[in-house]
């Protein structure tokens, strides 16, 4: 019989402080970003500006595959990789482990960025098209630029989710050796016991 006096906490002080610092790092980073790829985009020509687009919108649909796959990854083939000393096998279950935080860093943090770029971005292609062409409407070259960017998006991601959930493991793997090449990584943690 459950002890009515024991409440159950629906957000901890630890994801609290979690969530805070997701905010500050999102807020500088986009910042960041989004000044670096004005500056760089404001006297470059139309090639280059189509090729950083495409680059940003293949980046945030690249990370959403890994977010996508840390959720769906099972724990359990990295443990024999552990044993056998494989390099990446720690990091992999980390990552597992903590799938929480690294779809909200992979998939959220760094697509939500990839999504804010990429529309400053668009609008200098818009305002290309307008400067080059007098004739042409700016307003509907920035939504016809907008919009072809967000179907582009949405359908790689589409596309991105079916192949993550059916390669999630392998997927997992493979940045877990990315991050590997960066230092040794932590042991990994036991998973709490849920009562």
């Amino acid at each position: 019989m459950k002890n009515p006096k024991k409440k159950s906490k629906i957000i901890s002080r630890s994801d609290i402080i979690w969530a805070v610092k997701i905010i500050l790092f999102t807020f500088a980073a986009s910042a960041a970003i989004n000044a670096a790829s004005s500056i760089v985009l404001s006297n470059a020509g139309l090639a280059v500006i189509l090729t950083v687009l495409l680059l940003i919108v293949f980046i945030g649909i690249f990370f959403d595959i890994i977010a996508v796959a840390a959720a769906a990854a099972s724990e359990v083939p990295f443990h024999s990789m552990a044993a056998r000393k494989e390099r990446g096998s720690r990091q992999a279950i980390n990552i597992v482990r903590n799938k929480d935080k690294v779809s909200n860093v992979v998939g959220d943090v760094i697509g939500d960025i990839c999504g804010i770029v990429s529309g400053s971005t668009a609008a200098f292609v818009a305002a290309y098209i307008a400067a080059s062409n007098p004739s042409a409407n700016a307003l509907a070259a920035g939504l016809l630029v907008t919009s072809l960017i967000a179907a582009v998006t949405v359908g790689g991601k589409a596309l991105g989710k079916s192949f993550a959930v059916s390669n999630a493991n392998k997927i997992v793997y493979f940045a877990a050796r990315v991050i590997s090449v960066f230092g040794r990584g932590r042991r990994p943690r036991r998973p709490e016991s849920k009562n």
